[in-house]
């Protein structure tokens, strides 16, 4: 979630232009968001009309569901910071769920961490074969 003071200068703005020009948020980021101006919510293609004081606008990000059903794993965790995980891959586990293979791949496990240590339905996002 994020705040913003609109300041009356940015009367008549589209609330995605606004957004985009001035505080340089991703269209892509306000596709899985909704807008609150002043506490009601707001299309992105509207106008900021009559802006007489600073307004607030606040965009709540919308979670995305993985569609990745968490399993219990035992995870050889070789380093992690916020932004980082880095993972030993045991030989033959599949990495991503296919259509044959929906459970107990490296996936599920890691989804599973993520709920654990309270960052709920966060996609994870894998980069392989670190060592070459």
């Amino acid at each position: 979630m994020q705040r913003f003071i609109v300041d009356p200068e940015h009367n008549n703005y589209l609330v995605g232009d606004y957004l985009t020009e001035v505080h340089n948020y991703s269209r892509r980021g306000l596709r899985n968001a909704e807008v609150y101006l002043n506490g009601k919510k707001i299309r992105l293609d509207k106008k900021m009309k009559n802006l007489k004081k600073p307004n607030q606008i606040l965009v709540v990000e919308k979670k995305k569901e993985t569609g990745i059903k968490p399993i219990k794993m035992d995870l050889e965790i070789a380093y992690e910071d916020k932004n980082l995980l880095v993972l030993n891959k045991p030989p033959y586990i599949i990495v991503h769920p296919t259509q044959k293979k929906v459970d107990m791949t490296l996936a599920n496990g890691v989804v599973d961490y993520f709920q654990q240590i309270g960052m709920g339905n966060d996609i994870p996002r894998f980069y392989n074969r670190l060592d070459m």
